[in-house]
């Protein structure tokens, strides 16, 4: 078996495994309101994604939603808005330094009518000291006309809901790269990364931080933050909101880094410097590449 395997699982979820111990897990939901990756697990055994909270029962780990899509609501769920449902599995990969799978959704109004869809592709790394990283890959396709992504605040693609034993309000703490911390200092502000790490009960710490892609819209965003356990890109913050013209797509790609430690012990900046590095190797190297 290798380092990594990914495998579907019969009750329609889709799990990463690392050395037989799942470390992610992805809900295709069919009966609900959109799918979702709703567990990740750092090498210390603390999921750091909360899922159906008391205070936002709408709000399920890593998930798309969008509250203005052509005047439609893709956000709540109330029973009056659109779903995402879970179409196609595109690819699944095991491997020894990645596991890979991919998805479609189809994006339905209330009456069924199919107004966009969205490829997602995520990418689980190989173990480095404190933890992990797994790449997030969204592409948003109006696959059936133009799509107006209207600009709000209640928008996430993706949007990020850590466990509630991490959250501010328990104990935990929201940092950007500029060391502004919790929502007070983060929310709406541009920062190339952001993470939200808390304590646990026997003292130790666990977390996630979330780094922007250079090239994604807005780059570096601004943050989507609370108090009481969110942390999310939202480029219409920003940037107000944005269009697709039929046949047209966008993409959004960021690397949710999920580990052990405070911020500090975790190192989370010098993996985000990292990230950085690899991007600007593979830059150079298609630079090369061209060049013989």
């Amino acid at each position: 078996m290798p380092l990594l395997d990914v495998h579907e699982r019969t009750d329609r979820t889709v799990v990463v495994c690392l050395r037989d111990r799942v470390i992610a897990k992805y809900y295709m939901n069919p009966d609900g309101s959109r799918p979702y990756l709703g567990e990740l697990w750092t090498p210390n055994g603390v999921n750091v994604l909360g899922d159906t909270p008391r205070d936002h029962p709408h709000h399920h780990g890593i998930w798309l939603g969008h509250a203005k899509v052509n005047g439609l609501d893709f956000w709540r769920e109330d029973g009056g808005e659109g779903r995402l449902i879970h179409r196609a599995m595109l690819a699944k990969l095991s491997g020894e330094d990645r596991g890979i799978f991919a998805v479609l959704n189809d994006w339905r109004d209330v009456d069924g009518k199919k107004i966009l869809e969205n490829e997602t592709t995520y990418i689980v790394h190989e173990p480095v000291e404190h933890g992990f990283n797994i790449d997030i890959i969204v592409r948003l396709r109006a696959s059936e006309g133009d799509v107006d992504f209207a600009e709000c605040s209640e928008s996430g693609l993706p949007f990020i809901r850590v466990a509630d034993k991490l959250d501010v309000n328990s104990g935990g703490c929201i940092t950007n790269a500029d060391g502004m911390v919790n929502e007070a200092a983060t929310f709406g502000k541009r920062s190339p990364w952001c993470d939200y790490s808390g304590p646990l009960d026997d003292g130790s710490y666990a977390g996630v931080a979330v780094f922007d892609f250079p090239g994604n819209r807005g780059y570096p965003t601004a943050w989507f933050t609370r108090d009481y356990g969110v942390i999310s890109p939202n480029s219409t913050l920003c940037n107000g909101g944005f269009k697709l013209r039929k046949g047209k797509d966008m993409l959004f790609r960021y690397r949710f880094y999920v580990h052990d430690g405070t911020l500090l012990r975790a190192r989370v900046a010098r993996e985000h410097d990292r990230f950085l590095e690899m991007i600007q190797e593979a830059k150079d190297s298609i630079v090369k590449a061209s060049h013989n």
